[in-house]
């Protein structure tokens, strides 16, 4: 399967979707003009990965290496909160499903919003974070 990448713009973030690797990264800032337009795909994909991990029969690789989902996000909006929880639901599916799932949650030393906005989305979606500080140029 081949590697899905969104190149970020300066209103959309940087994602990356490797089933391959087992791994999804989000990063820089989101605040979308059409929110739906960017997010739906994402959704649809990684519903559709999902599906094809639990009918193939490949949960026996996620138990071993967990499927890492990443989030390194400066600023989303309120439109884009919504769709982040979507997609941390998703997460939650993967692993009801049986899938391994890692969730890493970036934010800035200073930024205990967003790190609260983490703790927030995890309790949501009740898969456990792990949170890591990001450094200046991780946002470059």
């Amino acid at each position: 399967m081949s590697k899905i990448v969104i190149e970020k713009t300066d209103r959309t973030p940087e994602v990356i979707i490797d089933i391959d690797n087992g791994f999804f990264s989000m990063q820089y800032d989101s605040r979308p003009e059409d929110v739906r337009k960017f997010y739906y795909p994402i959704l649809e994909k990684l519903k559709s990965i999902k599906e094809e991990v639990v009918q193939a029969g490949n949960l026996s690789y996620f138990k071993e290496k967990p499927f890492v989902f990443t989030f390194k996000l400066g600023y989303f909006n309120s439109s884009s909160a919504k769709f982040i929880l979507d997609i941390l639901n998703i997460v939650k599916l993967f692993k009801e499903s049986g899938i391994n799932v890692e969730v890493n949650w970036y934010y800035f030393e200073d930024e205990d919003d967003m790190r609260e906005a983490g703790e927030d989305f995890s309790e949501f979606c009740e898969v456990g974070f792990n949170y890591f500080i990001m450094e200046d140029d991780d946002d470059e």
